[in-house]
């Protein structure tokens, strides 16, 4: 019995010893050099004082997904089955998608308004509650600038789902004046 034991560790030590003895070494180098790179990384673009919050996110984001990726590569290299992986990551995926439905509402919004163009920037246009002139139009949100002179956001998923009061615009009265 414990002969048998013994011979048991020993084929697993000769078939996985060496895989794994490389894999730790692999991973105490890949998990330095993540951590070098993920702090370089955010780096290379260019952040206001502001922007810490979004460097520091990013640079843990990276950290993160590149360990696990490395982890992941090295239990496939040692032969341990990593399918379950994929379906993680889908329900994952799935998981983000639910969670972030309205900003994905948004940004689609957002596309079709920046190619159909119900109204362009100096456009006066009343949505939500809201008059005032179309001051920007971004993927996520449209600024106005209302008649008090306050910027108000309104999302694009409102603005593509509403209804919207455009007034004609000094570019569309020079067209009329032409067309005449």
């Amino acid at each position: 019995m414990l002969n048998n034991i013994l011979q048991t560790s020993m084929n697993w030590i000769v078939k996985y010893g060496f895989k794994i003895i490389i894999a730790v070494i692999i991973l105490y180098i890949g998990w330095k050099i993540i951590n070098h790179f993920s702090k370089k990384l955010p780096a290379i673009f260019k952040y206001d004082k502001e922007d810490e919050i979004l460097r520091r996110f990013l640079e843990s984001f990276l950290a993160i997904a590149f360990k696990v990726i490395l982890i992941v590569v090295l239990l496939e290299f040692i032969g341990v089955e990593t399918t379950w992986f994929a379906a993680f990551i889908a329900s994952i995926g799935l998981a983000i998608g639910l969670a972030f439905k309205n900003s994905l509402s948004n940004f689609a919004s957002g596309i079709v308004i920046l190619i159909v163009r119900p109204f362009s920037i100096g456009d006066i246009v009343k949505v939500a509650g809201y008059i005032g002139k179309v001051k920007e139009i971004n993927i996520f949100y449209t600024h106005l600038t209302a008649e008090d002179d306050k910027e108000v956001l309104i999302p694009n998923n409102t603005l593509s789902n509403s209804s919207l009061i455009k007034t004609i615009t000094e570019r569309e009265e020079v067209k009329k004046q032409i067309l005449k």
